[in-house]
């Protein structure tokens, strides 16, 4: 099973299918990633930060997305989202350019 199929069965299981809700996410790569590290000093809202992270689960070649994002200060603090990719398929310069297209 795909982790999009997954990720399907769950936000229709929780009727949750037009809500953006994943605040991060693991795929298990059985391969080595690279990181890299998406740094905001602000953010838009919490629904922007959501979608951020869907918007990554759907990119093949993202693994894995972790970040420090928590309602109690969101507009406090930076904003860190650290990446793994699998670099056969995305290189530094691709993710440079997933970052500025990211609606956060």
């Amino acid at each position: 099973m795909t982790p999009k199929i997954r990720k399907m069965e769950i936000t229709l299981f929780l009727n949750i299918v037009k809500i953006p809700s994943l605040l991060s996410f693991d795929k298990y790569p059985k391969f080595e990633t690279c990181n890299y590290t998406i740094t905001r000093d602000d953010l838009c809202c919490e629904y922007c930060y959501k979608g951020a992270i869907e918007d990554l689960f759907e990119i093949e070649g993202i693994e894995t997305v972790k970040g420090n994002f928590n309602e109690d200060y969101l507009f406090k603090e930076k904003i860190i989202i650290n990446i793994k990719y699998d670099p056969n398929l995305i290189n530094t310069e691709e993710m440079k350019q997933i970052e500025l297209k990211l609606n956060i």
